[in-house]
């Protein structure tokens, strides 16, 4: 496989530099690397219309959820997730 240089500004590696850091990789090299491994697929394959309409309905219907005031606090809801999955967020 041939190596491949990207011309970037300055600026351009600064910015990419600090979403770098902020995804909790040391360089630009170790995080490019980790991103080209990660599939570009679902590994579920292709939805189909029903389940698109469905996602949809279920989307559209949480935003007027919470249009409407329903819903718990987040502190609840984080809670609620730390305990299905059984972290500890103390």
């Amino acid at each position: 496989m041939d190596m491949v240089n990207i011309q970037l500004s300055d600026d351009q590696y600064d910015k990419l530099t600090q979403v770098v850091r902020v995804a909790g990789y040391s360089d630009v090299t170790s995080f490019l690397a980790a991103l080209s491994a990660e599939p570009t697929e679902d590994p579920r394959g292709e939805m189909s219309e029903a389940e698109l309409q469905d996602s949809i309905s279920m989307i559209e219907r949480g935003h007027s959820d919470i249009n409407e005031g329903k819903g718990i606090e987040v502190d609840k809801a984080f809670q609620k997730i730390a305990d299905k999955h059984g972290f500890d967020l103390s």
